[in-house]
């Protein structure tokens, strides 16, 4: 279920630049999308999390092998990654069966009620990007690859697919 503060945030600062959908069901699977963000610069699943603790990547591997995971509050939630995978796994064969499989599929993980490392920046982990609601934004809004004319087509599409869970 979306988190109040992350939804509020996103309907909020991203009003007028991009449409969010809250609470979305995945297509084929029991599970729910917390937020689908269409934007100019694409589709983003977003999972929301309370993490109560500080955020951040760790490298656990030894001399010659990088092991990236995500840690939150000291405990190893690398699943939390795959979990999103997913989700865009179904979103993206979602836009296919809409004969628009060329639009990209992004994703996050949004952590509110964190601490972060002082000077952090967002990062990415198998291609799903961990961030606070404000980098969030910053991200979603970052580059525009959908042209204006396909914006609105867009977004009733993936509106009408995902139901409301």
């Amino acid at each position: 279920m979306a988190l109040k503060p992350l939804s509020d945030h996103l309907h909020t600062n991203l009003q007028g630049r991009a449409i969010v959908l809250d609470d979305r069901r995945v297509p084929g699977m029991r599970a729910t999308i917390d937020h689908v963000v269409v934007a100019a610069s694409g589709v983003w699943v977003v999972e929301a999390q309370d993490g109560g603790g500080r955020v951040e990547r760790r490298d656990v591997g030894g001399w010659f092998k990088l092991d990236e995971r995500l840690f939150v509050a000291g405990s190893d939630r690398t699943q939390l990654i795959d979990d999103v995978d997913h989700h865009v796994i179904a979103v993206e064969e979602m836009l296919v069966g809409a004969g628009m499989g060329s639009v990209p599929v992004h994703a996050a993980l949004c952590f509110v009620n964190c601490t972060w490392k002082r000077f952090a920046k967002p990062f990415s982990l198998s291609g799903v990007w961990v961030a606070w609601p404000e980098k969030l934004t910053e991200l979603v809004l970052d580059g525009a690859t959908i042209p204006d004319a396909e914006f609105d087509p867009l977004a009733r599409a993936v509106a009408a697919r995902l139901l409301s869970s």
